[in-house]
């Protein structure tokens, strides 16, 4: 049951209570009111319920509010730290709140950056103000669509120069309006030598004028090695098969090695029929 205290919001999300400033209402995108869980990007939930283990490193890319940064949290044991990444500077701010009145802030590292191919520099990133601002992004096309959009100068971070002052990553939730192919790019020292978990939100259309596109994209997942699996139909995909498929439509992978291993892909296809079943 949703709950409100005057200045929090308390909403059950994918099975886990998130505190919410209530000035944020309308912004972070949840079902308010709603008096039974709410489920809120259920794909990607499926890929870290799977992947998260005890000793997991956690990076959240594009976090957005910071609603899986929470729910990571409350999957991971006390003394885990998180990294989260939102390039639009008062989305990071409001994370920054969300994270606060979850009483996480001591385990949550949030950077206000753009991830991408190159650690140097700064970038254009066009940010969607009010409850749209999840379309941020560095795609110029989206003034199409929001012609009200803020055009902001954010420092461009690649992974791999962020990793190593920092203990690397064994996940990455990945969920950036098209620049996905552009984080893998700059994540490439860590993708060969740590090879972390990738869930990912892929963006067919916004790939196309950041850098790279679908078919592009699942190329280079290929020649990593990575085993796939679409997570809307918890199904292992090769990466043509996947690029066909989300050619026109926003889509949700896991590339992970654990791919290979037939308990593993038994556990996350029972875990997706019992979602589907309990909704």
């Amino acid at each position: 049951m949703t709950g409100s205290d005057g200045a929090f919001d308390t909403v059950c999300v994918n099975g886990h209570w998130i505190r919410i400033p209530a000035d944020l209402r309308g912004l972070v995108a949840v079902d308010y009111g709603r008096r039974e869980d709410y489920y809120f990007e259920v794909p990607a939930m499926l890929g870290l319920e799977a992947v998260l283990e005890p000793d997991s490193v956690f990076y959240d890319i594009g976090c957005s509010y910071g609603v899986f940064t929470c729910i990571a949290a409350a999957l991971l044991p006390q003394t885990a730290l998180i990294h989260a990444f939102e390039a639009n500077p008062e989305v990071a701010e409001a994370a920054g709140r969300v994270v606060q009145a979850n009483g996480i802030e001591g385990r949550v590292t949030l950077i206000n950056a753009c991830a991408g191919e190159s650690g140097a520099g700064e970038v254009e990133f066009y940010a969607v103000p009010g409850k749209s601002s999840v379309a941020s992004t560095r795609n110029a096309e989206i003034l199409k669509f929001h012609s009200d959009a803020r055009i902001d100068r954010v420092p461009l971070i690649s992974l791999d120069d962020y990793c190593h002052g920092h203990p690397s990553p064994t996940c990455l939730k990945i969920d950036v309006e098209g620049s996905e192919h552009a984080v893998l790019l700059g994540a490439a020292a860590l993708l060969e030598k740590h090879r972390p978990d990738l869930i990912l939100e892929t963006h067919c259309l916004e790939l196309i004028g950041i850098r790279g596109s679908m078919e592009e994209l699942c190329r280079l997942l290929g020649e990593i090695g990575y085993p796939l699996m679409d997570l809307e139909r918890a199904d292992l995909v090769t990466p043509a098969v996947f690029a066909h498929r989300k050619a026109t439509e926003i889509g949700y992978l896991l590339a992970s090695d654990r791919l290979r291993e037939p308990a593993f892909v038994e556990k996350v296809q029972a875990r997706f029929w019992e979602t589907r079943t309990s909704r």
